[in-house]
C-alpha cells in the first residue's frame, strides 16, 4: 500500500451535514478507555488494540477491516506518518495486523434513530 494512503488515517476529521458530530476530530492519540496502541509488528492484534465501534455513540463512526476491526498501532517517533505515534491499520481475516488489508469507515448520524445499530 502506498505510504501516503496508509498514513492518511492517522488523523480523521469527521464532518458531515446534519450531524450533531460535525467538525469533530479523532486523532487516535487520545483513545477511549480500554484501548491501547499495539507495537508495530505483523502479529495478532491484542484485544485492547482492536478498534471497531468505540466511537459510534460519541462520534458516529465505526471502523472495520477483514477481521471486523482495525488495529490501533503505535508507530513511535521517527516514522513517516502524518500523526505520531498512533495510526490505524487493516487486519487479516485471522486478526493479524496488515498494511495491505482494506479499511472500511462508516459514518452514522446518531441523532437519527433509524440508523442506530
Amino acid at each position: 500500500m502506498n505510504p501516503r494512503l496508509r498514513t492518511m488515517f492517522a488523523s480523521l476529521a469527521l464532518v458531515f451535514a446534519g450531524s450533531s458530530h460535525a467538525d469533530t476530530l479523532i486523532t487516535f492519540e487520545e483513545v477511549p478507555s480500554g484501548l491501547a496502541a499495539m507495537v508495530n509488528s505483523f502479529t495478532l492484534v491484542p484485544t485492547n488494540s482492536q478498534l471497531s465501534n468505540q466511537y459510534l455513540s460519541t462520534n458516529g463512526v465505526t471502523f472495520s477491516s477483514l477481521a471486523g476491526y482495525v488495529a490501533l498501532v503505535n508507530h513511535g517517533a521517527g516514522n513517516p506518518t502524518a500523526s505520531v505515534p498512533n495510526i490505524i491499520c487493516g487486519t487479516t481475516l485471522g486478526g493479524v495486523l496488515s498494511y495491505n488489508a482494506p479499511i472500511t469507515i462508516s459514518f452514522f448520524d446518531t441523532a437519527n434513530t433509524r440508523c442506530r445499530r
